[in-house]
């Protein structure tokens, strides 16, 4: 079977049922030669994007969703979902199934670009974290240690050996290896302080990754003593309104949470929510990310009314704007239908 991925940052392919359900089988089956290809000139702006955003090709995956794909004759659709639906794992198995296969391609296209442009340092620089991103832990820890191997010494504190740095340090972060991770953070911190200062933005995610970090291994305080910091450097930087700092708020409700302290947690969770209201609107992830925050707080404090009366927030927003089969969902309707039980069961009592 041959994909041709056609644009390459919006395929055309992955939005039709019949293409995506085409897909998997091919992947999933032994025996079936499968390749992928782009239209020569394509290449050139495949390169060009991800140096000017690394994120690209992790947004260009990002619309596989088999759930919404469409057919140009509905009885098609129809005895397509009905198959995927009956089958194992249903529409999250081919999804997942289908960005792997994808994941793959676009990692080995990254590779050979890189192979071209040796002396393009933001090709190579975003490649490994492409690597990361998608999941390939082992390749991109190799490929950033061959990349901080070719730097001359004399230039290891530039700041493509901290961006270099930092992203050994997530990887070690996703394998569970919280001492190299920390080991690693501290290396790039100190080549970012010294090249961009103590309050630029940078280091506030820095800042915030060492606090992921200790709170992982439930280091509470000095994973609030981390994201402290990078609070501090988004409100000198970005102002008490950004969504950054919203963010660094909601990371510091389950610290809080987890060490008891829940009216501190809740706190938080107001001040992140305020700010999300007011930026990105009240049907947002973001929001419903607040509101799950919420409900897990007050149900922590066994106000059970008030836990439901969030959850039913948050998953309004959910089914909004995801739909129902997304697998985000199922942690909240769970969450949701336990709270229920047990109320249920202490008012009998």
């Amino acid at each position: 079977m041959l994909l041709i991925l056609s644009p390459w940052h919006d395929p055309k392919p992955i939005k039709i049922c019949w293409c995506l359900f085409e897909i998997h089988n091919s992947l999933d089956e032994d025996g079936v030669e499968f390749d992928i290809n782009i239209p020569r000139g394509e290449v050139e702006q495949l390169k060009a994007g991800v140096v000017e955003d690394k994120e690209c090709v992790i947004q260009a995956l990002s619309d596989i969703q088999a759930e919404k794909a469409q057919a140009a004759v509905e009885s098609d659709k129809d005895m397509i979902f009905k198959v995927i639906e009956e089958s194992p794992g249903g529409f999250f198995h081919v999804n997942q199934n289908v960005k792997k296969g994808l994941r793959s391609w676009y990692i080995e296209q990254l590779k050979l670009l890189s192979q071209q442009e040796p002396d393009n340092s933001v090709l190579h620089l975003h490649t490994a974290n492409v690597m990361y991103e998608f999941g390939f832990h082992d390749e991109s820890l190799q490929y950033s240690s061959d990349l901080l191997s070719k730097i001359p010494a004399e230039e290891r504190e530039n700041e493509n050996s901290g961006m270099i740095l930092n992203n050994m340090a997530n990887v070690y972060g996703g394998k569970g290896e919280t001492d190299k991770a920390l080991e690693y953070y501290n290396k790039s911190l100190a080549v970012e302080r010294n090249n961009l200062g103590e309050s630029h933005p940078s280091m506030a995610a820095s800042y915030n990754n060492m606090a992921n970090v200790y709170h992982s291994v439930s280091e509470h305080d000095k994973a609030l003593e981390y994201f402290n910091k990078a609070l501090t450097i988004q409100l000198n930087t970005r102002g008490e309104h950004h969504q950054g700092v919203a963010t660094s708020y909601s990371n510091m409700v389950s610290v809080y949470s987890e060490k008891g302290e829940l009216d501190k947690a809740l706190e938080y969770c107001h001040k992140a929510l305020t700010i999300q209201l007011n930026t990105v609107g009240d049907n947002h992830p973001d929001v419903a990310m607040s509101y799950s925050n919420m409900a897990n707080v007050y149900s922590g404090k066994g106000e059970l009314d008030n836990g439901l009366a969030y959850y039913n927030q948050s998953l309004t927003i959910r089914l909004k704007t995801f739909g129902k089969n997304h697998p985000s969902e199922v942690h909240p309707i769970i969450t949701w239908l336990v709270l229920t039980v047990i109320k249920a069961n202490s008012i009998k009592l």
